[in-house]
């Protein structure tokens, strides 16, 4: 299986990115560093840590979504985003329209065992 992010890399991202991540996420990065597989009704793909900071300038997040910083998709056309202002709020946001926010949509993703 895959190794977890170290505590290095982890605070790398939060420091580049400039976010705090939600503690459910920490807790599975920290197991498995990236996923991808069903997770209830929703496929998730999450990338890696040492990734986020290129997938969010490559998606231009900070442009796009100034107040989201994607963490993975749906391998389907949708990114998931934390919400920097929300905590732990996640939320799936249709690629081609990042920029509107009348089309993000909450989501709730439950950590499995």
């Amino acid at each position: 299986g895959a190794s977890g992010a170290s505590e290095e890399a982890i605070q790398e991202a939060e420091r580049s990115l400039d976010v705090r991540f939600p503690p459910d996420y920490l807790e599975l990065m920290r197991a498995v560093n990236g996923y991808e597989g069903s997770m209830g009704a929703t496929w998730l793909r999450l990338w890696p840590i040492e990734e986020l900071v290129s997938r969010n300038q490559e998606q231009q997040a900070p442009r796009y979504a100034p107040g989201f910083v994607v963490f993975g998709s749906n391998g389907g056309g949708e990114t998931f985003a934390f919400v920097r202002t929300a905590g732990s709020a996640i939320v799936q946001v249709p690629d081609e329209t990042m920029d509107r926010q009348t089309d993000r949509v909450e989501v709730d993703i439950i950590l499995e065992e």
